[in-house]
């Protein structure tokens, strides 16, 4: 993800007392960018993969910064 296109970083964080949750977050250019990432192979592949790792669903949140 964080040579594709539009990508300015990617951050892995794991949760401090449940080692079980995981966190990316990710900053893009532009909304633009971000869904030419959501809709590209590469995610679909990705996530078809990451995906029945998850013990609950994925939640995914677009923030602005303050």
């Amino acid at each position: 993800m964080s040579s594709f296109e539009g990508c300015n970083g990617v951050q892995l964080l794991q949760h401090q007392t449940q080692p079980e949750l995981f966190f990316t977050i990710s900053n893009w250019q532009s909304v633009e960018h971000l869904e030419s990432y959501r809709n590209s192979e590469l995610f679909t592949t990705t996530w078809a993969k990451v995906k029945p790792n998850f013990a609950s669903k994925a939640e995914a949140w677009s923030l602005l910064e303050q």
